[in-house]
């Protein structure tokens, strides 16, 4: 937890299989879009040193680092320790279904505020029927102008909190779009240089063995 704590993990749990400890981990953050944008913080951490699935997948020295990755469908559906525990206690979702799900939250948070508004408004009116002190009706006018201004501003702060964290998620999408092409041509580079390499050395030997 102290390792990963810019990336505000909710918890980290080992996981255990028929022959104990396993050497795994499952990082979580929270279920929202700022617990979302956190764990694209984290794969991208890993993949930009190179410590991420597909350098777990070709390295033998696991023991030697730390490997971080962003838990997909496959991690999810492969049968192993680590699939059990996700199936078992993870959540599965599409970004489509995440922001689906945030904005219903948003507008049944919105819906709601406003029925409690609704219901206060109304039972000022009824107070300001049967209330005939000009003092206290001057204060319940004042708490329905301050009711419907705090509404008003939490609906600005909601739109504007969900439109942040879109801003900053396909930001992050892109980073990581970037980040993978780059580790990419890299890879392309290294692999024609260790062939370029092999060619030559060949070319040597054959030179040797015709003298």
């Amino acid at each position: 937890m102290k390792q990963l704590a810019d990336f505000k993990p909710v918890q980290v749990t080992a996981v255990y299989g028929d022959n104990g400890y396993t050497g795994y981990v499952i990082v979580l953050f929270t279920k929202d879009w700022i617990g979302f944008k956190n764990a694209l913080a984290f794969h991208n951490y890993f993949k930009s040193q190179r410590l991420g699935k597909l350098e777990w997948k070709e390295t033998k020295q696991h023991v030697k680092y730390v490997f971080g990755w962003l838990a997909k469908e496959e991690d999810y559906k492969s049968g192993d320790p680590v699939g059990r525990f996700l199936s078992a206690n993870g959540d599965l979702k599409t970004v489509s279904e995440l922001e689906q799900e945030m904005s219903s939250k948003t507008d049944n948070l919105i819906a709601n505020l406003t029925q409690q508004i609704t219901a206060k408004s109304k039972h000022l009116q009824e107070l300001e029927c049967c209330n005939q002190m000009n003092l206290s009706l001057q204060k319940v006018m004042q708490e329905s102008d301050l009711l419907h201004k705090q509404m008003r501003n939490m609906q600005s702060a909601a739109r504007e909190h969900t439109q942040r964290v879109f801003q900053e998620t396909e930001k992050l999408r892109k980073q990581l779009a970037e980040k993978e092409s780059s580790i990419e041509r890299r890879s392309n580079e290294l692999n024609e240089q260790v062939a370029q390499t092999d060619m030559e050395r060949r070319k040597l030997e054959e030179e040797r063995k015709k003298r």
